[in-house]
């Protein structure tokens, strides 16, 4: 077996090499994988960066990220924002908020977000999703949106 996997080591593209590497640091995570993400419910995932855009909604600007796992993508939206220090193309995040779906893109609206760690022991961390408080699970620091 260990030669089949160093052939394949080998063999595959960077790319496709980067996927998997992306896909395994999300699933120890232990969060939801984004390509299962449902409609109307409150969700957590994680994933790196791959693009981020002003766009005008309402007469106001917001700023959406454009995050993948590896597998899918889903874009987090933040309203009447510009910029968010640190929000660049190739961090690594994990996003909590209800999910939506519009035609065949996945959006996670007013998100909160925290930057991931990848050193960090997520095994003694519990599952709660508290917006009120700072958070130090999984090795992350909470950034709020509109502050």
């Amino acid at each position: 077996m260990p030669i089949r996997k160093l052939a394949k080591r080998f063999t595959g593209t960077v790319e496709e090499q980067d996927r998997q590497k992306l896909a395994k640091f999300c699933a120890e995570l232990g969060v939801l994988p984004i390509s299962q993400v449902e409609p109307r419910v409150p969700v957590r995932v994680a994933g790196e960066i791959q693009t981020v855009m002003i766009v005008p909604r309402a007469g106001s600007p917001s700023l959406e990220v454009t995050v993948g796992d590896g597998e899918a993508q889903l874009v987090g939206v933040f309203f009447g924002r510009r910029k968010i220090l640190g929000l660049t193309p190739g961090r690594r995040l994990i996003l909590a908020g209800v999910a939506s779906s519009e035609g065949t893109r996945t959006y996670i609206y007013t998100t909160a977000f925290s930057f991931a760690n990848p050193h960090a022991n997520t095994n003694s961390h519990s599952e709660t999703n508290s917006y009120a408080t700072p958070d130090k699970r999984a090795g992350c620091h909470r950034i709020w949106p509109g502050k």
